[in-house]
């Protein structure tokens, strides 16, 4: 994954005075892969002469044959010492083939130092090509972590973006970051002490590039020793994936136990750059009975309380997938990558009736039972809502709908029902719907 640049000189021994008319290849910072077929050199050039530096001829060679000559104008003429960093023209290439940067001459004058004029590149494979746009970049630490910093540059060598380095040893860090959409760019990773990402408690550490669930680059960390690369071209696809946060962004909630299901916990997940909606898919790890429960907000922040229905269970452990939506949840992008969380088996702190109620599998209580006129009140068990709609309907006991009420469940409290009308005596049907779950129980009326 590593690629390697060979300098060649001319000459063996250095001038003793300086030259007025030099220039030199100090580094290679094109993409090392064919783009589309071909490649856009980037060379990082500095004039080592006494005489500013205002054009410059460089030739490329692509296996042995000279491909073009290009008379390179500096918008900037570069004083003695001055680094630039200009783009040449693009070479039709193919995987393997050698390409090599020679300098010429020097504001028209033959360039008069032997050291660094000629610069070779081995053009690597082409590049994953991606589904979107939008990648994470993944950095596994050794016990080294201010080492390691990495650059994901665009065709023409400028750094479309750039990490590190970092502070937490044998940690995670990740970060989206939303490219150009069908472009080529190159992923840099470098470390500073020379040793790659190998030096880590829990073993070597490892730098990834992802797109929607695709790993593009995937560098071991002890593959390398000060720099390594990868190729990489996106797709057009907005989306990305997002998952619970595993760093404190704002706070870590993938992997969180003790949970409490009283609205002081929220669950977060990595911000998606242009979501409207994420959805928290909850579903039971292996060993305990079937659920799965989809439920929507508006950010990525999903606070925790009981829901009317399917609530989650004390001292169970969840398996939690997040997706995200850019158009208000017509459409959603893939689930992205789960994580455990656990709910507290502790009661809450001063609701323990309240809770082992909530315990009950969910139902319909009325009272009074019989009711003398008609009248009742309703209350829910098993359930703890927080403002779901609710609706009831009351059939007579020839299945025609009496009177229907559209209610806010409020918790466990009580609510009257006065019907409409006079209900004749008989035995009713009440039923009430919330969302999904559908309760039933039989009101008699003397």
């Amino acid at each position: 994954m590593r690629q390697l640049i060979t300098l060649f000189l001319f000459a063996p021994v250095l001038a003793l005075a300086q030259s007025a008319y030099d220039a030199r290849i100090d580094a290679y910072r094109g993409h090392a892969f064919p783009c589309d077929g071909f490649v856009t050199p980037v060379l990082r050039i500095q004039n080592m002469g006494s005489i500013t530096m205002a054009t410059c001829v460089v030739e490329t060679w692509k296996n042995g044959v000279m491909n073009n000559s290009f008379n390179w104008i500096l918008a900037v003429p570069a004083a003695s010492g001055e680094f630039r960093q200009p783009a040449f023209p693009s070479v039709p290439v193919a995987p393997g083939d050698e390409l090599e940067f020679r300098i010429i001459s020097v504001n028209g004058q033959p360039d008069e130092g032997a050291t660094g004029n000629i610069l070779t590149k081995e053009v690597a494979a082409s590049p994953l090509a991606a589904t979107g746009f939008h990648v994470l970049v993944e950095i596994m630490t050794d016990d080294n972590p201010g080492e390691i910093t990495w650059i994901i540059r665009r065709v023409d060598g400028t750094i479309a973006a750039q990490g590190g380095p970092y502070a937490d040893a044998n940690a995670l860090q990740s970060v989206q970051v939303a490219l150009v959409a069908g472009a080529c760019h190159q992923f840099e990773l470098y470390d500073s002490g020379g040793d790659g990402i190998s030096a880590g408690s829990r073993g070597p550490g490892y730098a990834r590039v992802k797109n929607l669930g695709a790993t593009l680059v995937d560098i071991p960390g002890n593959s390398f020793t000060d720099r390594a690369d990868g190729g990489m071209k996106t797709g057009s696809d907005p989306c990305t994936l997002t998952g619970l946060t595993t760093t404190a962004s704002p706070e870590v909630s993938c992997g969180v136990t003790d949970i409490l299901l009283n609205g002081s916990r929220h669950l977060y997940a990595d911000e998606v750059p242009g979501a409207t909606k994420y959805q928290f898919r909850f579903t039971n790890a292996p060993g305990q009975p079937t659920y799965a429960r989809n439920i929507a907000v508006a950010t990525n922040a999903l606070q925790m309380v009981r829901w009317a229905t399917q609530p989650l269970k004390r001292g169970r452990t969840y398996n939690v997938q997040v997706r995200a939506s850019l158009d208000g949840g017509v459409t959603w992008c893939p689930f992205g990558e789960s994580c455990t969380v656990k709910i507290a088996t502790h009661p809450w702190p001063g609701f323990r009736d309240l809770e082992q109620e909530l315990e009950q599998e969910p139902a319909l209580v009325l009272f009074p039972v019989p009711s003398p006129d008609g009248t009742f009140s309703i209350r829910f068990t098993g359930m703890a809502g927080t403002g779901e709609a609710v609706v009831l309907e009351v059939y007579d006991p020839m299945g025609r709908l009496a009177f229907s009420r559209s209610l806010v469940m409020d918790g466990l409290n009580t609510t009257a029902i006065n019907p409409d009308q006079v209900l004749p005596p008989g035995v009713y049907l009440v039923r009430a719907q919330l969302g999904d779950e559908i309760l039933t129980q039989r009101l008699l009326v003397q």
